[in-house]
């Protein structure tokens, strides 16, 4: 496991950016979770789990919303989620 701290780009560079990122790892990355802004919308989540299928067998493509949420909620009922800088 390796922590790699870069500025995240905005959505359409998204996946050129992860794929240079990540492709030093690829074939042991078994599972890969994105979660981003700007994909609300199925065809946005489907359009960047392609682009990002030869890192990993597994993606799963979520808003930074869902990611938010549940990064808080899934192990307990508690949490707070506070988003802030949205626009």
């Amino acid at each position: 496991l390796r922590l790699i701290q870069k500025k995240s780009p905005s959505l359409p560079k998204l996946a050129p950016f992860l794929r240079r990122t990540l492709i030093p790892y690829a074939g042991h990355i078994t599972s890969l979770s994105v979660a981003s802004k700007g994909v609300w919308k199925p065809a946005k989540r489907l359009s960047l789990k392609r682009a990002l299928s030869r890192i990993s067998p597994h993606v799963r493509v979520i808003s930074d919303v869902e990611g938010a949420w549940m990064a808080a909620f899934s192990k307990s009922r508690e949490g707070i989620v506070l988003i802030s800088g949205t626009g």
